[in-house]
């Protein structure tokens, strides 16, 4: 024991008990200091060979040390673990939508009291509180965040379907988020008497192009473009240096239906093999309201307002058709703010 002093200043040895011959002995002693569970009495047992070297030693917690021990790791689960009430002021979550999220199987307790029904949380719970919550906060379908957390508890590597799921839903809200920045902005400009867009009364040139014309059938979107593109891009081999666009009548926009013709300027001759949609076609030279819109077309209609608004005060009447040139679009750039299209 004296020797075990030495080398453990920090801890104190009170032999209690002692008993047994030079070559097999028994003692009690009782060892406190800075460790969890202090102090504690055990038993020791060794034996010695005829040189006195210690050969076995064994060290055992006496019963009512192992009661104390015991009782201590009961105190510490206890500190582990936080009823509803300390869960609810760490996460800023309300009692009572803890207790729906436990009802709809998103976060259930560490541990429920069988007898009293009282929940509690373990620390390592806290993370996915939150991030529920701000799941739920963005509307992500129940059915989908049930997944996404199964595959985060289990840890390992899932199919990928939980997160899809999840990168889809947030992908949505990203363009819900950008449709209502650019309602807002177009909003602020009808309400500011000052703001008007530039409208000219200009002379488009004659040209000779490759053009596609058809009739577009209500409810078509916008596939009849893409479609009618590929052909002209087809037809004309290499990009054409000059900006495509199309001619729309009226009724593609009062009726949602009506004749188009999309177009590309082309001055060599028509190609032998070309698709059968694709024909030569002049534009005439004509004078037009114009004006430049700037970046996506969601508020295009307000560019077509300013167009309108300038020929009826001008006293210019239309042939039944709109114009637009897509002066820089999606074939040229991924980034809307760069687009410029001439309405006329």
């Amino acid at each position: 024991m004296r020797r075990w002093r030495e080398e453990t200043p920090n801890v104190d040895y009170d032999l209690l008990e002692v008993a047994g011959t030079p070559t097999a002995c028994r003692a009690v002693a009782k060892v406190s200091g800075d460790f969890p569970g202090s102090p504690v009495t055990l038993r020791f047992a060794f034996e010695r060979d005829v040189r006195g070297k210690i050969t076995v030693l064994t060290i055992t917690p006496s019963p009512r040390a192992a009661g104390r021990r015991a009782a201590h790791e009961e105190e510490r689960s206890m500190a582990d673990r936080l009823t509803i009430g300390e869960f609810s002021r760490v996460t800023h979550l309300s009692i009572r939508m803890l207790r729906r999220y436990h009802e709809q199987d998103l976060l259930v307790p560490a541990e429920v009291d069988p007898d009293t029904g009282y929940r509690y949380y373990s620390p390592t719970q806290i993370r996915p509180a939150l991030t529920i919550r701000r799941f739920r906060d963005l509307d992500l379908p129940l059915a989908d965040l049930r997944r996404f957390l199964a595959a985060e508890s289990a840890g390992g590597p899932d199919d990928g379907t939980a997160q899809q799921a999840v990168a889809a839903h947030l992908r949505r809200l990203e363009d819900r988020l950008g449709r209502t920045q650019r309602a807002v902005e177009a909003l602020r400009e009808l309400l500011d008497p000052q703001a008007e867009r530039t409208v000219t009364l200009e002379e488009l040139p004659a040209r000779r192009v490759l053009a596609v014309s058809l009739d577009v059938p209500e409810g078509a979107g916008l596939d009849w473009y893409d479609e009618a593109m590929r052909d002209l891009d087809a037809a004309a081999g290499e990009r054409s240096v000059l900006p495509p666009g199309g001619r729309y009548e009226h009724t593609l926009f009062t009726e949602g239906h009506g004749r188009a013709t999309v177009y590309v300027p082309f001055e060599a001759p028509l190609p032998p093999k070309v698709p059968g949609t694709v024909r030569e076609l002049r534009l005439p030279r004509r004078t037009a309201a114009v004006a430049t819109h700037q970046g996506r077309h969601d508020d295009l209609d307000l560019t077509y307002g300013a167009v309108g608004a300038f020929a009826a005060r001008n006293d210019l009447r239309s042939q039944n058709l709109v114009e637009e040139v897509y002066l820089v679009g999606p074939r040229d750039t991924d980034r809307p703010k760069r687009w410029r299209t001439l309405v006329a």
